[in-house]
Formats: structure tokens, C-alpha cells, sequence
């Protein structure tokens, strides 16, 4: 995870001057500031642009703003963070995300027919023997689900208790 930062300052001059800026190397968001600072240390005051970011869940930067959580989020093993991440792409934010996340059933498959050919994997035989419309089944099996799809068009059909 990582964050282009740059100043108002520089912005309204006319520059993008800034840095790419690892959030893995900072224990907290007061650490990750003083780092903004020591950037920008010609200016007295820096307002911190953030113009860019990498493999932040959605809603946890802004231009001017960091989520206070989004340390808390780092902390995560991966398997946690791609589950939250899930949630926050279906308009959960990272508080909500975070906390919904143990009380959610995931699945996570390429498309809806994987996961019930792996659950009934004899269905799949059926075809010498039923004419099934498997995309119109595949359409209503997860009707009272929720997806959400990731950069690597992996598939997470979300349900919360």
C-alpha cells in the first residue's frame, strides 16, 4: 500500500512535485506525517495532497484525508484484508468492514456455477440426462447475496449473518 503525497502549495503553482510513499514502513498514521513533513520540509506549514494510491480499500484516502483505521487495517493477515477489502467495494467503510468481516460468509470463486459444481460436483453429469440452464441458475443461486469482484476478476459472493 502506497501514497503519492504532495502539497497544495506545489499543486497550485503548477507542480506535482512529491514521492511515493510505503505505508508498510510506518507503526502509525503520527509516523507516515512526520515522514509527509521531512518531504516537504521547505515548506513552513505543508498542506499534504494525496494524488495517488495503491492498493488502499476504497473510501480510506482522500485528497486531504487518511482513514485514522487504516493502520489498524494493515495489521491484518492478508486473508482478513482481502475479505475487508471485499466489503469495501460493495460500500461498506473500513470501520463497518472491519467489524462485519468475522460475521460474514464468504466464497470466493471465478464465477457462482464453481462454487456449486464444487459443493455438487455430480450436477455436472446431469447433462446426459437434463437439459439444466445453468447461466439462469447461476443468476438465482446467489440472489440474496452480494459480490464483489477484485483486480484479478476473482469473485467474492458475500453474505452477512
Amino acid at each position: 500500500m502506497r501514497i503519492y503525497v504532495g502539497t497544495y502549495s506545489q499543486y497550485n503553482s503548477g507542480s506535482l512535485y512529491g514521492e511515493w510513499i510505503n505505508l508498510d514502513e510506518f507503526c502509525t498514521i503520527d509516523e507516515f506525517y512526520k515522514q509527509c513533513k521531512a518531504l516537504h520540509m521547505k515548506e513552513s506549514d505543508p498542506e499534504f495532497m494525496f494524488q495517488d494510491w495503491e492498493n488502499i480499500p476504497d473510501g480510506c484516502v482522500s485528497e486531504s484525508w487518511i482513514h485514522p483505521k487504516l493502520w489498524g487495517f494493515m495489521n491484518l493477515d492478508l486473508h482478513q484484508r482481502t475479505r475487508v477489502t471485499a466489503l469495501s467495494n460493495l460500500g461498506y467503510n473500513l470501520e463497518e468492514a472491519m467489524e462485519a468481516e468475522p460475521n460474514t460468509v464468504f466464497i470466493e470463486k471465478s464465477t457462482a456455477l464453481d462454487y456449486i459444481f464444487e459443493c455438487y460436483p455430480e450436477l455436472e453429469n446431469l447433462n446426459h440426462f437434463l437439459s439444466i440452464d445453468w447461466e439462469h441458475t447461476e443468476s438465482n443461486f446467489f440472489t440474496d447475496w452480494q459480490e464483489s469482484t477484485d483486480e484479478e476478476n476473482v469473485s467474492y459472493y458475500i453474505c452477512g449473518q
